[in-house]
This record gives C-alpha cells, structure tokens and sequence, in this order.
C-alpha cells in the first residue's frame, strides 16, 4: 500500500446523504460537490446496450479512450466526469438511442433516452455531448438512433460523452457497453465489481490516449469494516492470477461467517502530478477529502455477507 493521505480512515456512521445539484453542496462535508450515487445497489447490475456516438455507415465504432471516467488526471475535472473518445475535428457523432433532446447549445447536447422506446420520460438517464463543433437537432425534438446529433470539436479535438442519472450526475458507463471497449471496462477507471462467495474482485486501470495504463501493486485498495462505529481498515487486493487489470481480496480471511461487511474500493495513479490521485468505487463526491475521524459525513460502500 503506497497511499499517504488516505491512511487515516473516518469512522462513525456511515450513512447515505440526500442527492443535490451538481452545484448544490452538502451542509455534512461542505467542501465536497455531489459526484454520483449511481452505483451497483441502484441498478448497475444490470446492462443496456446503447448505440456508440460514432459510427462507420450504420456500424457502431469503438473509438480510443483517451480518458475514462471517474478517472484521476492532470488538468480538466479530476477525477475525469464522463469519457473522452478519440474523434478528429469534425466527425459525425449521432444519437446513442432514440429520445428527446433536451439541451443544444454551446457545443453541447443532451439527450433524454427513452429507454424502453414507450414516448414516455419516465427512464432518467441522458446521454451528453460535449464540445462539438457542429449541432444539428433542436431543443424539445424527439430523435431516433439514426440521427446526426453534430460534429466532434475540441483542441486538442476529441467528443466528450457519457450518461448522466438522476439530477445531471456524471454516471459510471460500464453498465450501457456490454458489448465493446471491452465490455465497457475500458470506460470506468474503476468497474466490474463482484462478489464471489467472500471474495471480492474489480477492474481498475486508467486509459491516457489509447494508451492502457496498468495500476501496480498497492495502488488499489478494500476498505472495509462490519459495523458503523468501527474505524474503516484498508487491504491491500492484489492481481488474480494471469490479469494485468483485475483485482481481488478475500474477506473471509478477516470476518466469521454470518458477518455483514461494508466495504468500497479506492485506486489510485502516482503517476498523476495533481495532489488528487484517486478514484472511488461506489462514487458519491466529485473530490471527497481524505478520510478522516473528524469528519461526520460517509463515503457510499457496498455490503457482503460473510459465508
């Protein structure tokens, strides 16, 4: 384990906090922005496949990752809010699904999707584009999945995409590419959590243009603890065997059988110059401090019983 600034781990109640805007703050940890409360307890185990922004004819592309997201960089939103795709200036991007178009202005569209394709706004879940040169739809038009949305833009060029829930949160992408960039892992920095009997395991690495950037011994973590007034520990997981991205730790080699587990994964890149170096999995905040006994708000986790 290489982390220094998150060795001291909160304790007290974990709780789960009241979702606000994107620009709202919480009165609980008043320097941390509301990031995602999208995670596996609230629907990511099961899987939707969208339509890919870029296409070649009517075929969907997979394009480069440039940037995952929820993943830890230098320079824009760190950690990463929504992905980055390699796509040169001016390439047709298009509706990922059919719905309505909600916002189309400054270089940016929204797509309310109609997932179950019932003409009712009912499934709350958006598809973002960002930093398009070109915009072809209009505010308030309910579009099919053939449509041209605009062209890619951006300096350097690339289309910023991804799917928010709820009230605009950045979502982790994983769950809607089942199929492609390799089954969506290569969208969340940190994915495909699982629980096998005590075991857990999950998927980290980073993406840097095209480029996969495996993660090293230490650098991701389990913190866990069965109760809400013991301090979290952390655990250092480590590679299953023959993976260069997929991580695992047995629980059962700390609790009895019958034990309720909370726990949540944090990776992290020392190969990031900003001070930040960390994505969270289950996300809850944009940048949540270092965890600290003083602090009276939580991070989400996930829970396992212990066989």
């Amino acid at each position: 384990m290489r982390r220094r600034a998150l060795r001291t781990i909160i304790t007290g109640t974990c709780c789960f906090l009241t979702l606000l805007s994107l620009s709202g703050l919480s009165a609980a940890a008043p320097s941390s922005v509301v990031f995602c409360r999208y995670g596996p307890k609230t629907g990511m185990t099961t899987t939707f496949q969208l339509r890919t922004p870029t296409r070649n004819g009517s075929s969907d592309t997979f394009p480069d990752v440039n940037s995952k997201w929820d993943q830890p960089r230098d320079g824009g939103s760190n950690p990463h809010q929504g992905i980055d795709l390699d796509a040169p200036y001016g390439t047709d991007v298009f509706a990922v699904w059919k719905g309505w178009v909600v916002a189309a202005a400054g270089g940016q569209v929204d797509l309310y999707l109609d997932l179950d394709q019932d003409a009712i706004k009912d499934d709350s879940a958006w598809a973002t584009y960002m930093h398009l040169s070109t915009i072809y739809v209009s505010v308030d038009s309910y579009i099919d999945v053939t449509a041209r949305i605009g062209k890619s833009g951006g300096s350097p060029a690339h289309l910023h995409f991804g799917i928010r829930k709820s009230t605009g949160l950045w979502a982790p992408d994983e769950r809607y590419y089942p199929q492609g960039w390799s089954t969506g892992r290569d969208l969340d920095f940190v994915c495909a959590v699982s629980q096998s009997g005590n075991v857990i395991r999950a998927t980290a690495y980073a993406k840097d243009d095209g480029a996969t950037v495996y993660l090293q011994p230490g650098d991701v973590d389990l913190y866990h603890r069965d109760s809400t007034t013991e301090p979290w520990q952390e655990a250092d997981m480590t590679l299953v065997a023959g993976s260069q991205t997929r991580w695992e730790f047995n629980l059962g080699t700390i609790y009895t059988p019958g034990s309720s587990v909370r726990y949540m994964i944090i990776a992290e890149r020392w190969d990031v110059i900003d001070p930040y170096k960390w994505g969270i999995f289950p996300a809850k905040y944009e940048q949540p401090p270092a965890p600290d006994p003083n602090e009276s708000w939580a991070y989400d986790y996930l829970t396992v019983a212990i066989q």
